[in-house]
């Protein structure tokens, strides 16, 4: 299995904390956001990434849907509870991504969100474009949720956005105890 972790985010929110510091490489408690996705990752088998310029999910879990729904792919989905700040993911009954939202702040109330983990079947790697800039959120994602092929797997647990200041200081104290 090959994982993915976004890691992609300038983390221009953060900067009065970090400076011109990569969002994936912010602090928390005292090692890099990115170096915690790794070692996770390694500690529940997966030998592979890529990190592509993601938390609490059991990366063979997300597997299995992909491989019993027969889709390409499959993205770990975490309840948020208010998510006007945040892009959302539309699931349809069978558990299929029906289309990702973009960040609306007049939304109001929870929804489902990218947790920023996916399983890919290997056939996905010949689909990618050979671009030097390429956005799996942006363009990947959408394409194979308006194709019926992407696998929506909700998870329970605590999501970790570190994308603002609130948050980064929301995990900063979850990662500190």
């Amino acid at each position: 299995m090959i994982a993915f972790i976004l890691a992609g985010g300038l983390g221009t929110r953060l900067r009065p904390r970090f400076g011109d510091l990569p969002k994936s490489l912010a602090p928390l408690g005292g090692r890099p956001f990115l170096a915690r996705q790794l070692e996770w990752l390694a500690a529940h088998g997966v030998r592979r990434a890529v990190v592509c310029a993601g938390y609490d999910c059991d990366p063979w879990l997300l597997e299995r849907a992909r491989w019993e729904r027969g889709a390409l792919g499959a993205v770990a989905l975490y309840r948020v509870e208010d998510a006007a700040s945040r892009g959302r993911v539309n699931c349809g009954a069978d558990g299929r991504v029906v289309r990702f939202v973009e960040k609306d702040a007049s939304h109001r109330g929870p929804a489902w969100v990218n947790g920023g983990l996916y399983a890919f079947a290997p056939w996905l790697w010949r689909r990618l474009p050979a671009a030097p800039t390429f956005s799996l959120e942006r363009e990947l994602l959408p394409a194979l949720a308006a194709e019926g092929r992407l696998a929506g797997v909700t998870l329970a647990g605590a999501f970790y956005d570190i994308g603002t200041p609130e948050e980064w200081e929301r995990a900063e104290r979850r990662f500190s105890a």
